[in-house]
């Protein structure tokens, strides 16, 4: 039986992939806890690796969110501006099709 968190595939995705850079980033803090002898340039060459852990999931999460933005405002404009049109197209040109048909007859 699966059960998912989200109803979106993209969404489970992103979940898996955030906890398992907080996984990783963990790993990285307990060597800061449990190796408090190491030299001060392994200190920072861990930090950063922790920074970069952290940036790229912030980074994911507002690209996921910025593409979803876009796709939602895309989606509403043709909602509001390109469907309105093209039922009137459709519209005129029935109205077209009648008007000819009265003339031929």
């Amino acid at each position: 039986m699966k059960v998912r968190p989200f109803k979106s595939e993209l969404s489970n995705t992103s979940s898996v992939v955030d906890e398992i850079l907080i996984i990783l980033a963990t790993g990285f803090f307990m060597v800061y806890y449990f190796y408090p002898f190491l030299p001060d340039a392994e200190y920072k060459m861990v930090g950063w690796v922790i920074i970069g852990l952290v940036l790229l999931s912030v980074i994911k999460n507002f690209g996921i969110v910025a593409v979803e933005g876009f796709k939602s405002a895309r989606a509403g404009i043709h909602e509001v501006f390109i469907k309105p049109d093209l039922h009137k197209v459709e519209r005129m040109s029935t109205e077209e099709m009648v008007a000819r048909k009265t003339l031929e007859a």
